[in-house]
């Protein structure tokens, strides 16, 4: 049944549409047309019927079974509907959405703030080399002689946890989690890298240095052959012995080296300046010299002269204030370009944003269209871009312009497009609105559209 006071608030607006000269009437085969053609009010006279009385038999007329039955009918569809959207719209894609448009933020502060000319690579030598127990176990390495590699050899196929197990010579924890962890870190690296020098798939010499203590452990652990292992036992024993020698020698070598830096204060791991690499940095030198003093921009600043400063110099308050010098005029220049390229920096973020979503996307084998390919989505999606910033959006803000990107790419079989649009109008108008009247506000607003969709307004004949 429809309620006097909801008919009641359109009356204003229906004299305001009739003084205008226009009829609103529904949209044919929509839902609103099928609930419109079931309340009959044929048999009320519109100039002989009063106010009260108008609105007394509509609401008789709308008690028809048949009518109630179509209202719910519509009713229960259009709350379904909506649910659905706001709950979509809600989990999926805004914060995809906003997941986007933090990467594109990070990209302009980084555009505007003008993109440090250099990178820094710090390396710090892993703990079990500079524990006790980690020099007690390089030291015996001090008076055997070096020997040359004997090549790849197979010593036999481990498997990670046995590697785990073999390196845990001692009974401290703290020491054998430290093992674990630098040999599991980086998806594992250190144990298939230990795991490939047993295996007789990579030399002992190519092993990374910071890898060569536990393989000399490991190599000197291992007591007897495996199955399927070529060769003599006596063979085998030689060549483990000197391949943990040549590991053992790499993390005296690791040892000396940071000891070598930290007693000539050498910060840098290369004395060549290469252009548009990371300069890799001495981890425990460059802690010491920050706790001193140094700045990272000062840092900066002496890569910018040509590195003219090296060891202790970098300490001398004259030497900063001009390291701080040449890395402020580099700012400012970089600054002042990025503002006069803000335009064509936007669209390089949002380009680069989209591509860096769709490669995480990828990556985790969530691709929102089944059966796609990411060349594919790339190739739509790159269209759809170029087309939004060249049309009347282009001045749009970014989040409207990533929105609709995404929207139009990955979610155009829903609504979400219409929903998006709704919130961040009523996000935008009310800063700070709690969540609750936040998604009443938007479940309103996009009702009303939804209804209004099945109208149409046509001039009196």
């Amino acid at each position: 049944m429809l309620d006097p006071n909801a008919l009641k608030s359109v009356v204003a607006l229906t004299q305001k549409l009739s003084s205008d000269g226009l009829i609103l009437t529904p949209v044919a085969n929509t839902p609103l047309a099928l609930l419109v053609h079931e309340l009959s009010i044929a048999g009320i006279d519109p100039e002989k019927a009063t106010y009260d009385g108008a609105i007394s038999a509509i609401v008789d007329c709308s008690r028809d079974e048949r009518h109630n039955e179509v209202r719910k009918t519509y009713l229960n569809g259009a709350v379904s509907a909506v649910r659905s959207t706001l709950s979509f719209t809600r989990t999926e894609v805004m914060p995809h959405i906003r997941r986007v448009l933090q990467s594109y933020s990070d990209m302009m502060d980084s555009y505007q703030s003008g993109r440090p000319p250099i990178e820094f690579d710090i390396k710090y030598v892993p703990e079990i080399y500079t524990s006790h127990i980690g020099r007690d176990l390089i030291d015996r390495w001090n008076d055997v002689p070096t020997a040359n590699s004997p090549g790849a050899i197979n010593l036999g196929s481990y498997e990670p946890d046995e590697i785990l197990q073999l390196v845990q010579v001692t009974n401290d924890q703290d020491f054998n989690t430290d093992m674990a962890e630098l040999l599991s870190a980086n998806g594992g690296e250190g144990l298939k890298q230990i795991i490939e020098v047993v295996g007789g798939v990579r030399n002992v010499t190519q092993l990374d240095d910071v890898y060569s203590l536990p393989a000399s452990i490991v190599l000197q652990a291992i007591s007897q052959t495996k199955e399927g292992v070529p060769g003599t036992l006596s063979n085998y024993n030689a060549n483990r012995a000197v391949m943990s020698n040549v590991a053992g020698k790499a993390a005296m070598a690791v040892l000396a080296r940071l000891g070598t830096s930290i007693r000539d204060t050498n910060i840098y791991s290369s004395l060549i300046i290469r252009p548009g690499e990371k300069v890799v940095l001495c981890g425990e030198v460059y802690r010491d010299l920050l706790e001193k003093g140094l700045t990272v921009e000062a840092l900066m600043g002496n890569e910018i002269l040509g590195r003219p400063h090296r060891g202790q110099a970098l300490l001398v308050p004259e030497n900063i204030e001009r390291m701080m010098a040449a890395y402020e005029k580099d700012r400012l220049v970089r600054q002042q370009a990025a503002a006069q390229d803000r335009k064509a920096n936007s669209r390089k973020a949002i380009m680069n944003s989209l591509r860096a979503d769709l490669d995480a996307v990828v990556e985790q084998g969530k691709m929102v269209i089944e059966g796609d390919d990411k060349e594919r989505a790339w190739s739509r999606l790159r269209t759809v871009v170029d087309q939004v910033l060249s049309s009347e959006w282009r001045d749009a803000e970014p989040i409207y312009l990533i929105a609709t990107c995404i929207c139009v790419t990955w979610y155009a079989h829903t609504d979400a497009a219409r929903f998006i649009d709704i919130m961040l109008d009523i996000e935008k108008q009310n800063p700070g609105m709690a969540e609750t009247q936040f998604d009443f506000l938007a479940t309103l607003r996009y009702i009303s559209l939804w209804v209004a969709s099945q109208i149409s307004a046509e001039r009196a004949a």
